[in-house]
């Protein structure tokens, strides 16, 4: 892991993260564990847009050289998010607001000798795993780039929030995983004794994660307000 917002997935209930140094030494830190202990299972690097294009560009250069079998995520959300969300060179506008060239990051990483790059919608739960598992087992290294802004800009991606019906919730817990803080324990309890989920319409964004993550399928798209077409 690297410095920035994602750094906090190293608690619960996330817990994705093993290591964070300093600003830019995912890359080079992924390298090193490779290099010791192999890439049977994987070594991966995660960094954000702003911190790879502050210190991570050399990391990733250095990765192709020496041939190291890591795959490295860039979290492009569009904005410098962990320091208030001000603009960098891939927003495409200057810290004054005016517009500006826009890096690539695709093109980014094909320049410095990545062979095989990819852009993922991070809200296709099974799509982003089946990317990650493909990138992970192929040789050399790698970038996953993933798409969407920061949840944090005012901006749904849904007019509707998700709601959970009641009824179908089994108490399963499989959406408190993905550490949303709108999703929440209600007072009802399973016939296990287990809280059911509640999500707060005022916080959801509706990314739709937790409706994907749900097997028994009880989290649903708030039905529109009556008289609403």
């Amino acid at each position: 892991g690297d410095i920035g917002c994602y750094t906090l997935s190293v608690l619960p209930p996330l817990e994705t993260l093993d290591s964070c140094i300093c600003m830019g030494a995912s890359i080079g830190n992924a390298i090193g564990m490779e290099k010791v202990q192999g890439s049977k299972n994987g070594v991966v690097a995660v960094i954000g847009d702003s911190t790879f294009l502050h210190s991570g560009i050399t990391g990733l250069l250095d990765a192709v050289y020496n041939r190291s079998n890591v795959t490295v995520i860039i979290l492009d959300n569009r904005v410098t998010a962990m320091t208030g969300g001000q603009q960098h060179p891939a927003t495409g506008y200057t810290l004054m607001g005016e517009k500006t060239r826009q890096v690539n990051f695709i093109e980014l990483a094909k320049a410095v000798g990545v062979e095989s790059v990819r852009e993922v919608d991070p809200y296709d739960y099974d799509g982003l795993l089946r990317v990650l598992k493909e990138e992970i087992a192929r040789p050399g290294p790698s970038v996953v780039i993933t798409n969407r802004a920061c949840v944090l800009m005012p901006k749904r991606i849904m007019d509707r929030p998700y709601v959970v019906i009641s009824d179908e919730c089994n108490g399963c817990s499989a959406c408190f995983r993905i550490g949303c803080p709108a999703i929440m324990p209600s007072k009802e309890l399973t016939k296990h004794n287990q809280p059911k989920a509640v999500i707060d319409p005022v916080l959801c964004t509706g990314c739709s994660l937790c409706a994907q993550v749900c097997q028994p399928e009880a989290i649903v798209l708030a039905p529109e307000p009556a008289g609403v077409k």
